[in-house]
């Protein structure tokens, strides 16, 4: 019979669109991967988001908090839990009191005088909480009563004047404000009560997270504005009591 003959295939040429398909479906499978990732952190935010308990400690009578409530319904996203402490005690205690009572995770924390929350807001700080890896403190952007930014992060904080976006608060002593933020729940971490009155629980706070946590991220969301009255700023009494306990516990120079 007459004809071509038929040629041998060629091992290389073979091995190699092997090695080039199954590096594409390779590729492929990471993508799928990255991709369910993706959706089951998005769920796992709204389910947080949607649970997460709104903890609001004070020493005020319950009934001066309506304004608050009423503002808070009328702007939350979801259907939280709200959880009082309204005891003459001290900010550490209150907060303490609220922690034992809610639920362990994300949980959102705030002062008594806090006002004109943007929709949503409690949604947003638990997604930027719970998406940003090494996230223990999302706060919201805290404006003074004439609207302009006031401090995050203490002294010489990196973002003063920064009103969009998220930004972290960076340095050694690295802190957040607690007048509205979500963190975790969590058994080992509480305010300490040692604190006398309001000042330097919150410190306090950051300080346990970071030994907790030494990579610990601590991010203001911009775009969660709120006015903070700061009506408990620094008791003049228990300034400077506070500051020094602060100081021996954690061997530093409050700054």
């Amino acid at each position: 019979m007459s004809g071509k003959r038929k040629e041998k295939p060629n091992f290389a040429q073979w091995v190699a669109v092997t090695l080039k398909d199954l590096r594409y479906a390779q590729d492929t499978l990471n993508l799928v991967k990255a991709r369910l990732q993706s959706i089951k952190r998005e769920r796992e935010s709204r389910r947080a988001s949607m649970a997460a308990d709104i903890l609001i400690p004070s020493c005020k009578h319950q009934d001066a908090l309506k304004p608050l409530l009423a503002d808070i319904e009328a702007t939350v996203g979801g259907k939280p839990r709200i959880i009082l402490s309204c005891n003459p005690w001290s900010a550490a205690k209150n907060r303490n009191h609220c922690l034992a009572q809610a639920a362990e995770g994300p949980v959102v924390m705030l002062d008594d005088d806090i006002s004109a929350f943007p929709a949503g807001w409690n949604e947003r700080l638990v997604s930027v909480l719970t998406e940003q890896p090494g996230c223990v403190m999302a706060s919201a952007r805290l404006l003074r009563s004439d609207g302009l930014p006031g401090r995050m992060g203490g002294i010489g904080d990196n973002g003063l004047f920064q009103t969009e976006g998220v930004y972290e608060v960076k340095g050694p002593q690295r802190k957040l404000v607690t007048a509205c933020f979500a963190f975790r729940n969590e058994p080992d971490i509480r305010f300490d009560e040692n604190y006398v009155g309001s000042g330097f629980e919150d410190d306090d706070l950051s300080a346990q997270l970071r030994r907790k946590y030494p990579g610990a991220l601590f991010l203001v969301v911009c775009d969660v504005a709120v006015i903070h009255l700061n009506e408990m700023k620094n008791q003049s009494e228990n300034f400077e009591r506070n500051k020094q306990y602060f100081q021996k516990k954690w061997g530093v120079q409050w700054t």
